[in-house]
């Protein structure tokens, strides 16, 4: 019976020490798996925050955007037009749109001439801006410019506003700093009979590959080069080479 109780007893102490191994080991672990989740936790933190910017980038730049195109929307400029001393710029608008047959004229908010420019040796006259009241104003005064063009089959002239010379003048609407680039590559195309017409409307570029097919509305370089590769011909490069 002695023997019984001393082997139960060392049994016992043996069981107890094994608890305390395990329950120190489960400790361990316990603190080993915490640290094996924090750097999962930060990562995992710092995935949500990168998420988080590249929202608040895309709807930053949509808004930018959108801010860019409200200030160009009821915008236009006039070229061609000689700078003259004491002129009235109004006066000559409204004269353009009586050769037109607008009448009464859109209304406009405000027309200026842009900082005359120096190209090379020639002094370049200034383009003119027009703002007009709204945007349906500036819709109006296009038609009337694109019905006048298929009635005549001719391009604006200085004679339209009252000057005698045949020289053209050109209204187009102001387009932002990223479509204006998709614009000038795009005439750049058509210049080189990669296209065979380009136009904007509402501030967005159109073009047509083909006579009577569909315009596409271009939204970036990339698309414009897509488009004008799929016809064949000179690479990507060459095909915006000045």
């Amino acid at each position: 019976m002695t023997e019984e109780i001393h082997t139960l007893t060392q049994r016992v102490s043996q069981l107890e020490n094994e608890v305390k191994v395990v329950a120190e080991l489960k400790q361990q672990v316990h603190d080993l798996t915490g640290k094996l989740a924090a750097p999962n936790t930060a990562g995992g933190l710092v995935d949500q925050l990168k998420q988080q910017v590249g929202d608040l980038d895309a709807r930053l730049a949509a808004k930018c955007v959108a801010e860019e195109d409200a200030a160009v929307s009821c915008t236009l400029r006039w070229h061609g037009v000689p700078q003259a001393e004491g002129e009235n710029l109004k006066t000559l608008f409204n004269r353009l749109c009586f050769s037109l047959h607008l009448t009464p004229p859109p209304l406009v908010r405000s027309i200026y001439r842009v900082r005359p420019r120096q190209t090379g040796q020639t002094l370049v006259d200034p383009i003119i801006h027009i703002k007009m009241e709204h945007v349906r104003e500036k819709a109006t005064l296009l038609r009337a410019i694109g019905a006048y063009r298929r009635t005549t089959k001719t391009q604006l002239s200085l004679q339209l506003i009252g000057l005698e010379s045949p020289a053209l003048i050109y209204i187009n609407e102001q387009l932002t700093k990223h479509n204006y680039e998709v614009f000038k590559r795009a005439m750049h195309l058509k210049k080189h009979k990669r296209l065979t017409a380009v136009f904007t409307r509402r501030g967005d570029v159109f073009v047509k590959m083909i006579d009577g097919v569909e315009a596409h509305n271009v939204r970036s370089l990339h698309e414009l080069s897509e488009l004008s590769n799929n016809l064949g011909g000179p690479s990507r490069n060459s095909s915006f080479r000045d």
